[in-house]
């Protein structure tokens, strides 16, 4: 993810390249998760990691399409994760587990339904 951080000398962001000032106006983590839509990203929770196409995102869940639960994710700079299992469709997270979303270079890795 290419990203520039907000500063007061320079108020906006870049998230993906694109320029969303909005995202710091966000008033909880669900609404930035929104800007993520339709993209692959991981979300860390409490007992696993989990990879997908951010499908959906609300104050009480996400849903990844074409989901995978990771068991170890290995280097974030790898192509792939070390060991995954593919869901075989989608994962519906409840929001307030997620601790951490996030795009390591494994995130953009082939997904079981492409």
């Amino acid at each position: 993810m290419s990203e520039q951080t907000a500063t007061a000398a320079n108020p906006e962001t870049y998230v993906n390249s694109k320029k969303v000032p909005e995202i710091l106006k966000a008033k909880d983590f669900s609404e930035v998760l929104k800007y993520y839509i339709g993209t692959k990203v991981c979300l860390c929770c409490a007992r696993y990691h989990w990879r997908g196409v951010l499908a959906l995102a609300n104050r009480d869940c996400v849903v990844l399409s074409d989901a995978t639960q990771i068991d170890v994710t290995g280097a974030c700079s790898a192509d792939q994760p070390t060991s995954e299992d593919a869901l075989e469709g989608d994962a519906i997270i409840k929001t307030d587990a997620i601790e951490t979303m996030y795009q390591p270079k494994f995130s953009q890795a082939k997904l079981p339904g492409e």
